[in-house]
């Protein structure tokens, strides 16, 4: 019966190790040596991206970052509106919204939200939420 090897989780910085050696021109047994595995699991790694070193994974500019959404979180403890959170960190109302909704609903203070339809975060005027 043949023995298998325990399959390995490679981190990041194994796998900037081997696009490193990969394109000094070290063979896929060589990198393979280093992890002590077989040069197929090496090329598994590369051949993912067609033996090109993928971009670096970059978070996009809509994304809300944490002290924007710690914002959001007090605004709406404040009883702030949305449009004026929204204007405040120089974001478009339909960004801030979902992080408001959400805010809204695990906020005790903030619970009569919960009724309002996401819809209403889009509507021009204000809302009229009722209490559960």
């Amino acid at each position: 019966m043949r023995k298998y090897r325990q399959r390995i989780h490679y981190t990041e910085a194994d796998k900037n190790m081997m696009w490193d050696r990969w394109r000094k021109g070290d063979s896929l047994e060589s990198i393979a040596q280093l992890f002590d595995r077989t040069h197929g699991s090496v090329a598994r790694i590369l051949r993912r991206t067609g033996e090109i070193r993928p971009p670096k994974r970059t978070r996009s500019r809509q994304t809300l970052s944490l002290a924007e959404r710690e914002e959001i979180s007090r605004g709406v403890v404040a009883s702030r509106s949305l449009r004026s959170i929204a204007a405040s960190l120089n974001r478009a109302p339909s960004t801030v919204c979902p992080d408001w909704v959400v805010v809204s609903i695990y906020e005790p203070s903030q619970w009569s939200t919960i009724s309002c339809s996401a819809s209403s975060c889009f509507t021009s005027g204000p809302t009229s939420c009722t209490s559960p």
